[in-house]
């Protein structure tokens, strides 16, 4: 839960900041921000990957986990589950791609990104980048007494 929440966070967060340096939400308007905001573009790459529940984030382990639990209670719906799994992975790749790679049609040019906001986008990512290097030191960092 605590992954996809930083997950979402830094998804929606991204996808707010292009919108402020667009000012539209259509994505041939959004092709090409890998060339101006790289940085901006490899964090919201990391969120992706770890939202699709790559190996070995926190995402893949609750996949593992909760998958198999759902398919032994339903057993009938293996192949929608299948499915969605993917099909969701493939969005989000697509998504990415469409976004991050392709013509620059941006009009507005200011490659500066306000610092707060780097401050956030960081502090979102991270913590997923912890958490996806080393998920069982955080869990104990996090779940101990002291």
């Amino acid at each position: 839960m605590i992954s996809h929440g930083l997950c979402s966070a830094n998804i929606f967060f991204s996808i707010n900041i292009m919108y402020q340096k667009t000012n539209s939400r259509r994505l041939n308007l959004l092709k090409g921000f890998v060339n101006i905001y790289p940085t901006l573009i490899f964090s919201w790459f990391i969120t992706r990957i770890l939202n699709i529940s790559a190996p070995p984030s926190l995402n893949f382990v609750r996949e593992v986990l909760i998958t198999p639990n759902k398919l032994i209670i339903q057993p009938f719906n293996r192949i929608a589950a299948i499915l969605i799994n993917f099909i969701v992975g493939i969005y989000c790749i697509l998504i990415y791609t469409q976004v991050a790679h392709g013509p620059n049609k941006i009009k507005n040019r200011n490659p500066l990104i306000n610092p707060t906001q780097r401050l956030i986008r960081h502090g979102l990512i991270i913590p997923l980048v912890l958490l996806f290097i080393q998920p069982n030191r955080i869990y104990y960092l996090i779940s101990s007494k002291h």
